[in-house]
């Protein structure tokens, strides 16, 4: 059964695993939140139309639907590359417009996002794309190191 409502069109579907946390009901601090979010591009389009939405912590959730759906936009609200053209995004208890600057760099730090096209540089070796972005963090040799090794 889809958990995420909204007026759009073209909907798509986030959809809940079942787990244990939800079975039970023993965990119900709100992660994510969206509340009467609508995002509209300048061409008129809307890619999210009131679209609310609460995701739990130690919940899994997945996204369908077609291309054009706003399945990316939805994504890029999350993590502060689009903002909302109404309704508020909270991710962690931050408001996600309102970070900036160094704020939302170091926001983006604690979410895991993996893009669809990797963002790599395609003439470095996964390796040393791991160890620029470490390098950039401020992170040493040792524990770059520690971190590159496999589990």
């Amino acid at each position: 059964m889809p958990v995420l409502t909204t007026q759009a069109k073209k909907d798509f579907s986030v959809h809940r695993e079942d787990s244990e946390t939800q079975q039970h009901g023993s965990n119900t601090t709100v992660k994510v939140q969206l509340q009467s979010v609508t995002k509209t591009y300048t061409n008129g389009s809307h890619a999210l139309l009131n679209a609310n939405l609460e995701v739990k912590k130690g919940e899994f959730l997945f996204i369908t639907g077609p291309s054009g759906s706003g399945k990316s936009t939805l994504l890029k609200l999350l993590y502060g590359q689009e903002l909302p053209t109404q309704g508020k995004v909270i991710v962690d208890g931050c408001n996600v417009a309102g970070l900036r600057g160094d704020r939302l760099s170091l926001f983006r730090r604690r979410i895991g996002i993996v893009f669809q096209d990797y963002k790599l540089i395609t003439q470095r070796t996964v390796a040393e794309n791991v160890t620029f972005v470490l390098q950039a963090q401020g992170y040493t040799r040792k524990e770059i190191q520690r971190r590159l090794e496999p589990t």
